[in-house]
């Protein structure tokens, strides 16, 4: 498998993850734009392809959101559009750098099920500690997203930029911009679980917390890692 940081031999190992899919579809119910978000961090770590350095990551699985296959059509009523207003409400909050008022969103028993990340973080005390520490590493973050409500779900596509300032690893100053997308179930008015999407590979490598993986010491990265996009950016067909 060539990849820009370097080739890797088949290993024979087991790959199962989840991804986010979304597609823009034309009166003919023809394709026009295509949103595709996963992780190569963990499938790299789920081959035994992944710097050391990195950490661990979720194990493979074959299984996808609880209960699925899952269908469900806009109804555009009221319980959508409240819960519109309490995931807008979450994100300007993030922008604000109001943790309390983040947390305020989820449910007690509430699940974030970070796929870039190597487990679930269950109830809403668990939780509220990596929303404070996100904003200790990147103080500047900001969100830029674009969401749509499904029954229960809101769905939502954007971009996070900031500054690295610390702690994770050495603070370098450099300048981010990642692209992720979200799944959020509410209940109630509260979010009840939710799953983000996003390439944790493309940051690291951006933070230089990482060196480039390959099967050779030798191997050499087609592109420095850093300089691309942490997202591909969406395809149109």
């Amino acid at each position: 498998m060539k990849t820009p940081m370097g080739e890797i031999a088949a290993t024979k190992k087991k790959i199962g993850m989840m991804f986010f899919h979304k597609l823009a579809l034309n009166d003919g119910n023809k394709a026009t734009e295509e949103w595709w978000y996963g992780d190569p961090a963990t499938m790299l770590g789920q081959i035994g392809k992944l710097p050391k350095e990195f950490g661990p990551v979720r194990p493979a699985t074959d299984k996808g959101l609880d209960g699925a296959p899952i269908v469900i059509v806009a109804a555009d009523d009221a319980k959508e559009k409240a819960n519109v207003e309490a995931i807008k409400k979450l994100n300007e909050a993030f922008n604000a750098h109001k943790p309390a008022d983040q947390i305020a969103a989820f449910a007690d028993d509430a699940v974030q099920s970070d796929q870039a990340g190597p487990s679930d973080t269950k109830g809403k005390k668990a939780i509220e500690p990596g929303l404070k520490m996100f904003h200790t590493i990147f103080p500047d973050g900001k969100i830029a997203v674009e969401a749509v409500a499904v029954g229960d779900y809101v769905i939502q596509t954007g971009t996070f930029s900031g500054t690295h300032k610390g702690p994770l690893g050495k603070a370098s100053q450099a300048k981010v911009e990642m692209a992720f997308a979200e799944v959020n179930e509410l209940k109630d008015g509260k979010i009840v679980k939710m799953w983000r999407f996003r390439n944790a590979l493309a940051l690291a490598a951006k933070l230089g917390l990482m060196k480039p993986a390959g099967d050779k010491a030798g191997d050499k990265p087609a592109d420095k890692p850093a300089d691309k996009k942490p997202e591909p950016a969406p395809t149109k067909e």
